[in-house]
């Protein structure tokens, strides 16, 4: 849209222009040409950028349902082993720290507590760090 609001703009001033070179309009008459131009696409901006603004809510409205609508993952058994594997790799291996990558989301909190499990289940004291992003990307916190 403002693509050809602009292609019009332009084409008022070309051909205005070169209407006032051959005399055949005045000044004025071509600043008022734009001030018509700018006023016609105005609202035509508007609609564009309130229809933008309509997709983007549909779109994050799906995106909402089908969360709500999502089946619940199952939980763990509170006696679960999940962590066997990293507890032995840190056992076997020369690892110098872990770093903890997380969402921010409450769903993700608790690999924090299953690492620290396995870095006490390995009998190792290695140095580690949790950082956490944002749902768009952002670190939020190291």
């Amino acid at each position: 849209v403002n693509f050809i609001n602009n292609v019009s703009l332009t084409a008022v001033c070309v051909f205005g222009s070169l209407l006032f070179l051959q005399g055949k309009v005045r000044l004025g008459d071509l600043s008022s040409f734009v001030q018509y131009s700018r006023k016609f696409s105005g609202p035509i901006n508007e609609v564009a950028n309130i229809i933008s603004e309509l997709q983007s809510a549909f779109a994050a409205a799906e995106r909402v349902l089908a969360l709500i609508d999502a089946q619940p993952e199952p939980a763990d058994a509170p006696d679960a082993e999940t962590l066997g594997e990293v507890t032995e790799i840190l056992r076997q291996n020369d690892i110098q720290s872990v770093t903890v990558v997380r969402m921010e989301v409450p769903c993700c909190g608790g690999i924090e507590n299953a690492v620290k499990r396995a870095l006490q289940q390995s009998g190792k004291m290695i140095p580690w760090q949790v950082v956490v992003l944002a749902t768009n990307g952002d670190v939020l916190f190291r």
